[in-house]
Parts: structure tokens; sequence; C-alpha cells
């Protein structure tokens, strides 16, 4: 083996080293947290609750201000979104274990009429 042959099979181990540690840092980067990770989101929409489950949730409460219990889910899986209907313009909370979560219900605005219009 000549000083080029070493020269060669060289540079061609740094490039498979190289190939390998940008596939592990690209690995990382997929893999890692973004920002606070939420067990659950809750939302209203058409004064309807919506509670999508980012892990599995057990025992899931929505409430009305005054803490009147309107719905009870006992489970709702991962990746799952349950609906509780309200009662209307209003802020519900929704309670799973220690976590809980606002959520405010509005009607949407009604469209006026433009000034000279027909």
């Amino acid at each position: 083996m000549g000083p080029v042959d070493l020269l060669k099979l060289g540079v061609f181990l740094l490039g498979i080293s190289a190939l390998i540690l940008a596939s592990i840092a690209l690995h990382l980067y997929l893999t890692q947290s973004r920002g606070p990770y939420e067990r659950f989101w809750a939302y209203c929409d058409f004064n309807t609750v919506i509670i999508r489950a980012n892990e599995d949730l057990r025992n899931v409460s929505v409430l009305d201000a005054n803490g009147s219990l309107i719905c009870n889910f006992d489970e709702i899986p991962k990746g799952s979104d349950r609906v509780c209907k309200v009662g209307g313009d209003d802020v519900y909370r929704v309670v799973s274990g220690r976590e809980e979560r606002a959520v405010v219900c509005r009607s949407p605005i009604a469209p006026k009429q433009a000034p000279g219009g027909d």
C-alpha cells in the first residue's frame, strides 16, 4: 500500500465518521422536546368545549365558572378528542388530575351590512 492509498483510506474514513455524526445530530434534533409538554389541549368552538388528549387521561371534568359539573369523561385515550356541549358565552374549566385549563366560549360576531348596500 502506497501513501496515496493510505490518504484515500483516511479521507474515506473521515467521510464515514462525518456521516455518522450528522445522522446522530439529526436524530437528536428531530426527537427533542419543543417547548413545554401539555397533557391535553382544550378550546371552545360553537358553544362546545373540545378536549384533545396528548396522553391517556382519566377522570376529566368540564366545570362552569361556579364549579358546577357539566361533563365528565372517565377516560380519554391518547390522540383522541372529546366534546362537551356548554350553555353559551362563559368561562369553563377543564380539569384532569392536578392540571386545569380555562376555556373561554364566545359567540361569533354576526356580520353587519355595509352602509349604502342594497
